[in-house]
């Protein structure tokens, strides 16, 4: 299974005016975050200096 995971999404998802988009914004990074390639597509996604 794919997750289209790119910058736009996840950054509107985590910084809505909508508290439930937010959670689960949050959620979905928690989950990435879980293994290291989790947390590398995070991290392209967000373009986050290393």
């Amino acid at each position: 299974m794919t997750f289209p995971l790119n910058r736009r999404s996840i950054v509107l998802s985590i910084t809505s005016e909508h508290a439930a988009v937010r959670r689960e914004g949050l959620a979905l990074l928690r989950l990435f975050s879980r293994s290291p390639r989790g947390r590398r597509l995070a991290t392209d996604s967000l373009d986050v200096p290393r």
